[in-house]
């Protein structure tokens, strides 16, 4: 949400941009000539930020031109569905490790794509052995590998004497979830200074959206 804030806040067109719109003959230059001089007229209303939502419950609410509403919609879908989307796995994964430390690995990806070639609980409890036997029993054992909130709730019903867990690529991508399917739809539309509001009309029952602001 902060992003989304800033970016709107800040949401112009360079003279870059305009030299580039130019450049495709696409567009007229009076068209050019309005987004040389456009500035944000739109104002945002949220739910604070790290709210868990429902499906089908709006996140964010933008009022103001259409023109500028419409051409702030990609941007923001980006902002708000990915990061929505890797907060949500955080929470599983947090909710499933039961207070275990959680370190981030996604940036660098995990080690291997095959987790199914080693018993990561027996090989715990053996390290553990080893750890404590050593005279190292304060020493953390740490379990990585293509890991997820199915994967490490498994790990702990079974007993491994895992402390923390590096999670990588099943954090940053999702194989079961590839995106969360937020959407950026025209609720209500001030015409004749009258606001009226709007519906999107769709034979699949779940993309039909709820009229008015």
């Amino acid at each position: 949400l902060q992003q989304v804030v800033e970016q709107v806040q800040n949401w112009h067109f360079t003279k870059e941009n305009i030299e580039y719109l130019t450049s495709l003959n696409e567009f007229t230059p009076e068209f050019l000539d309005y987004l040389s001089k456009i500035k944000n007229h739109c104002s945002i209303k949220a739910l604070p930020e790290g709210t868990p939502v429902f499906p089908r419950e709006p996140i964010i609410s933008i009022s103001g031109p259409l023109i500028e509403a419409q051409l702030l919609e990609t941007f923001i879908l980006n902002i708000i569905n990915h990061q929505s989307l890797i907060a949500t796995k955080s929470w599983q994964i947090n909710h499933a490790a039961q207070g275990r430390p959680i370190m981030e690995f996604g940036a660098r990806r995990a080690q291997g794509p095959d987790p199914a070639t080693y018993d990561i609980s027996q090989l715990a409890i053996k390290a553990r052995k080893m750890l404590d036997d050593a005279g190292f029993p304060k020493a953390k054992i740490t379990a990585s590998n293509a890991l997820d909130a199915h994967v490490v709730k498994s790990l702990l019903d079974e007993g491994a004497p895992i402390d923390n867990f590096g999670i990588g690529e099943r954090l940053i991508t999702s194989s079961s979830s590839p995106v969360l399917s937020g959407v950026y739809k025209l609720a209500e539309e001030k015409i004749n200074d009258q606001w009226i509001p709007k519906i999107k009309v769709s034979d699949s029952r779940e993309k039909i959206t709820l009229p008015g602001n």
